[in-house]
């Protein structure tokens, strides 16, 4: 089974069969940092840019302008909006169903309110991202 990777200008970010979310420099190849988090394999990530909740200030733990959203789907029925730069998860969304989450996705309606739909294969699940976090 092949595992998620995504690419920023000088970082391979990778989700692993073990749960970690892997960092690593593209310019020497090293490991930066890990994400821990999930209990089962991770299977899928995705970066979200322009990801600012309603009504939190920064000092009451809103994202900053510089935050870099990851949002990661895994095998342990979770998924999970990290911080790159906190290098801390920031949500964790429960697949209601019990099973693995196969993939997880966030965008912008019309008016531009976030969502994130989380699906397990059978069903999927909508939360309003801008309460999330």
């Amino acid at each position: 089974l092949k595992r998620p990777s995504l690419t920023l200008s000088t970082q391979l970010i990778t989700g692993a069969a073990d749960g970690m979310v892997r960092i690593f420099n593209t310019q020497g190849g090293q490991l930066l940092y890990e994400l821990k988090g999930h209990s089962g394999p991770v299977n899928g990530l995705q970066l979200l840019e322009g990801f600012f909740p309603r009504g939190k200030s920064k000092s009451q733990g809103g994202l900053l302008s510089l935050d870099t959203i990851l949002l990661t789907s895994g095998g342990d029925g979770v998924a999970r909006i990290w911080s790159l730069e906190r290098r801390k998860s920031l949500a964790v969304l429960v697949n209601q169903s019990g099973g693995p989450v196969r993939a997880a996705t966030a965008c912008k309606d019309g008016s531009g309110e976030w969502h994130i739909a989380v699906a397990d294969g059978t069903s999927v699940a909508v939360w309003d991202g801008d309460r999330l976090v």
